[in-house]
């Protein structure tokens, strides 16, 4: 078979033509603008100019339904910033905001009945929201004194002036999951991705925690009793009604339904013990209907539990130092002697000597 070859230009234009392709999926909903315009104008500034300029709607934030460009209100928020001489705009302008700056994804997230829950429907449908942004929920070994960690990330190359932007979504990430949490609200510290802005001491006010810069991802970091604090005035027939809008008219067909039973069971093994009917529930399937659709795709429930299971207890015990108990808990199994019998079907070694073979 001949070899393909490209030479410098060729590989510019085709690198260039995978960008504007991805451009075109690099939106975000206009509720995540609430409040920039009046916050302009208190600022002596008229936004207005300023939209015109970045080729924006001059009643941006207003329509739930609109979807803009990401790149332009990033440049505009960037530019805002300069033109106030306020580094900290990002931060300010998630002080207007709050979790209806998600638009539809609001009702099913206030109507949770836990910070757990509500986090993990705004994890798992916050491509609603933008294609390129992200939002996990990281739950490492319990012993970890760092906490969990809640991640945000916008998935866009070539991108320098995001700074502005990646600070108002953590600040409102912070704003949301205080609010619901209340007094069970414990910030342990945050995580930057990129050099202070403005005095650490702004910072250091508006998130009442330390807060690292420079660091590979932007994070909350937050005791683990705060994800299980529970949300006043819940009205579960809401959340169903909510979710059953979401999921009938923004289902993420981007991933198949084997991807999607991997996602799930990675978030909640130590929770449901890899149950086919809570994994099912999270997808809004019957256990049945979720097993033919995993057969239309080649696989079965329990052959992918078993290859999440084995990832998860291959990290484990060679890249921490987490108590056999520990793991075994972690994916979801009825004690330790289940996790020497797995490791001896999966490894040909039980975890013990795995270990000792590491350290070795």
């Amino acid at each position: 078979m001949p070899i393909l070859r490209m030479n410098t230009v060729q590989f510019l234009i085709l690198r260039d033509i995978f960008f504007t392709l991805r451009d075109m999926t690099a939106v975000v909903r206009s509720t995540g603008m609430k409040g920039y315009s009046e916050l302009m104008q208190q600022l002596g500034v008229d936004p207005y100019a300023l939209l015109q300029r970045h080729g924006l709607p001059r009643d941006l934030g207003d329509n739930d339904d609109d979807m803009v460009p990401l790149r332009p209100i990033m440049a505009l928020m960037e530019d805002s910033a300069r033109i106030t001489r306020r580094p900290d705009l990002g931060l300010q302008l998630a002080a207007f905001q709050d979790v209806q700056v998600l638009g539809p994804l609001a009702a099913a997230i206030q109507n949770s009945t836990s910070v757990r829950e509500a986090l993990a429907t705004t994890s798992r449908f916050m491509f609603i929201h933008s294609p390129v942004m992200v939002f996990s929920v990281l739950e490492p070994a319990k012993s970890s004194a760092r906490g969990i960690e809640l991640r945000m990330e916008i998935t866009l190359a070539h991108v320098a002036g995001q700074r502005q932007t990646m600070e108002q979504c953590v600040g409102v990430l912070h704003r949301m999951v205080k609010f619901f949490a209340a007094g069970q609200y414990e910030l342990l510290s945050i995580s930057l991705p990129h050099s202070p802005m403005a005095d650490e001491q702004v910072y250091r006010r508006f998130f009442n925690a330390p807060v690292a810069f420079d660091q590979p991802h932007a994070s909350l970091w937050i005791a683990p009793h705060t994800l299980e604090s529970d949300l006043a005035g819940v009205n579960a027939s809401l959340r169903n009604i909510a979710l059953d809008y979401l999921q009938r008219h923004y289902g993420d067909q981007t991933q198949s339904t084997t991807e999607q039973v991997q996602r799930a069971l990675r978030a909640t093994l130590s929770t449901t013990g890899g149950s086919k009917d809570a994994v099912a529930a999270l997808l809004f399937l019957h256990p049945r209907s979720l097993q033919r659709k995993l057969s239309a795709e080649k696989q079965t429930f329990d052959a992918i539990r078993d290859q999440v299971r084995r990832n998860a207890a291959e990290h484990y015990l060679l890249e921490t130092h987490i108590p056999l108990a520990q793991i075994a808990d972690l994916l979801g199994l009825a004690d330790q002697s289940v996790l020497t019998r797995l490791c001896q079907r999966w490894f040909g070694n039980p975890p013990a000597r795995l270990r000792k073979a590491r350290r070795g």
